[in-house]
């Protein structure tokens, strides 16, 4: 096993703007590492340098203490899995995962136990004489798993590999490759673009945006501390409500839309004293503004009206308006509401996050 350390990485194109710039990432041996982000951030040119198969510009990557900017990608002990399974079509799943190590030499006998080890861990073993095309799927995905698994490199790089499945098979297959982490405790690097892959799966998370790392965190320091508005919209299912306000004398806010004030817990206006006349963003997730003042800590009423639902089993989802604002809020109350009529909601204040400014870019202000 090894840890993976970026110091001032940049990659550039020719003479085009930094692809990365200026990345420090330390992933620590044995840690289950996520990148996620839009495309075009940088993620999958990120794990691309790890591979080799991309060369650092500028700056010092490193995996287990030892630099390899310039070493070869078959000589930096990594195994890699895509998106695109790319299992040969002529070859039987035994052949295929037993493919590389032929390649490298390995003896017949350790090759074959090697095989054995992994199907039986992936729970493929009855597949082993299969080809591709009489495959799932998934069981295609466990295939090139076990590919990788057979070397057993020091560190695993996965490029989206699930984006290729369905939605049920995804949620599947996350919690194998949880699983194969935690029995590996192999270093392994995984990029996506979806958050909830990405939260479900990461020990820590990198998010990142046209080239740049936002915020490294856990999960959960992510979704309750996030360190700019970027970070607090991308993570979250639905997205964050971010709302443009002004902090008025006694520290409470003035919604700017509509003109409204909205009194904020004591802290908050201890803390918010110092921007006075400033505008900033209140940032209110969907389970924070809520149908009924009983669930929330610090209500704040809201008369809105009601746009569309989505019903998900046990909850509502709101989609709510006001003048210029669209809210999103949810309802643990199922019940039909009909369309352009006006509700009573409620923000619970205990939770609001609050941003520099009111344009949408800026860093925390309070974190709570």
């Amino acid at each position: 096993m090894a840890d993976v350390r970026f110091e001032n990485v940049s990659k550039s194109y020719g003479s085009n703007a930094p692809t990365i710039r200026n990345l420090d990432l330390h992933v620590r041996d044995g840690e289950f590492m996520v990148l996620v982000g839009p495309s075009g951030c940088g993620k999958s040119t990120t794990l691309r340098m790890v591979a080799g198969l991309e060369d650092v510009t500028s700056g010092t990557l490193s995996i287990g203490g030892r630099v390899v900017n310039e070493v070869a990608p078959k000589d930096r002990d990594i195994a890699m899995v895509f998106q695109n399974y790319a299992l040969y079509p002529h070859m039987n799943v035994r052949e295929n995962m037993a493919f590389g190590l032929k390649l490298r030499k390995f003896d017949r006998t350790e090759i074959e136990q090697r095989v054995r080890e992994a199907a039986t861990l992936l729970e493929i073993g009855e597949l082993l004489e299969r080809k591709p095309r009489e495959l799932s799927g998934g069981q295609r995905q466990r295939v090139a798993l076990g590919r990788a698994i057979v070397r057993k490199p020091q560190v695993f790089l996965f490029d989206e590999p699930l984006s290729n499945l369905d939605a049920k098979l995804r949620v599947q297959m996350r919690t194998e490759i949880k699983k194969l982490h935690r029995q590996l405790g192999t270093t392994m690097i995984y990029v996506t673009h979806d958050q909830v892959e990405a939260m479900t799966m990461g020990d820590r998370i990198t998010v990142m945006k046209d080239g740049d790392v936002h915020q490294i965190d856990t999960p959960v320091a992510l979704y309750n501390q996030p360190a700019d508005i970027f970070v607090a919209g991308f993570i979250g299912s639905p997205s964050m409500n971010f709302i443009p306000a002004r902090v008025i004398d006694d520290g409470s806010i003035l919604l700017i839309a509509d003109k409204r004030p909205i009194t904020v817990p004591e802290e908050h206006r201890a803390f918010l004293a110092d921007y006075r006349g400033q505008e900033v963003t209140l940032g209110l997730r969907p389970e924070h503004v809520r149908s009924t003042p009983d669930s929330c800590e610090y209500p704040a009423h809201m008369a809105m009206q009601h746009e569309m639902s989505e019903l998900l089993g046990n909850e509502m989802y709101l989609y709510l308006s006001t003048d210029n604002l669209h809210i999103t809020g949810r309802s643990n109350v199922v019940r039909q509401i009909e369309m352009d009529t006006a509700v009573d909601m409620y923000f619970d204040m205990a939770h609001a996050h609050y941003f520099e400014g009111a344009s949408g870019t800026g860093r925390t202000l309070h974190v709570h």
